[in-house]
């Protein structure tokens, strides 16, 4: 038996997905084009905020030791009225993204998997988490009640093996049903 995480897992306690909502959990490409494409909407991301700080990565990054941390939370929003459909906190290890990378995500909204499709950017994202949960901060941004159930599914991304970051990405239960 697998220990990854699986639809499965979240049915089975009971919570019904729709088709488009069991494709984001566990698609392997880009989340924004997807939303772009059910929504029939073009796609922004609005920053939050992003910050960077020196200190140890997540366990998943088998990093021991202090290193630069680019914090970044934005919502995938409807580029015409704002309407926010996705929400996503990321943690990447600064140096191990290209440079080109590290200056977009520095100095604009551009979704990221956005950048990586300009920059042909090859990696690998391996899910790791799938889950339901409350969190009131993030139902906030959906104009939702605070008890609203939320989707989020984790995912790591590789490149030649490395694991170099962490995105989490979060919807209302009751989005694209």
């Amino acid at each position: 038996m697998s220990d990854r995480p699986s639809i499965e897992t979240l049915t089975q306690s009971g919570i019904s997905l729709s088709l488009f909502q069991k494709t984001l959990l566990i698609t392997d490409g880009s989340v924004t084009e997807l939303v772009a494409l059910y929504t029939g909407k073009p796609i922004v991301a609005r920053k939050i905020d992003q910050q960077i700080v020196d200190e140890c990565p997540p366990a998943d990054f088998a990093i021991n030791s202090p290193t630069p941390l680019m914090h970044r939370r934005i919502l995938l929003c409807n580029a015409e009225d704002r309407t926010p459909y996705l929400y996503a906190k990321s943690v990447f290890i600064l140096n191990r993204l290209d440079s080109n990378t590290q200056q977009q995500l520095i100095a604009s909204d551009k979704p990221i998997g956005r950048i990586w499709k300009d920059d042909k950017t090859e990696m690998f994202r391996e899910i790791i988490d799938m889950r339901t949960e409350q969190d009131a901060e993030i139902a906030a941004h959906f104009n939702a009640p605070p008890t609203q159930p939320l989707i989020s599914r984790s995912y790591l991304l590789h490149q030649q093996r490395r694991p170099f970051g962490l995105i989490t990405e979060t919807f209302p239960i009751d989005a694209f049903a």
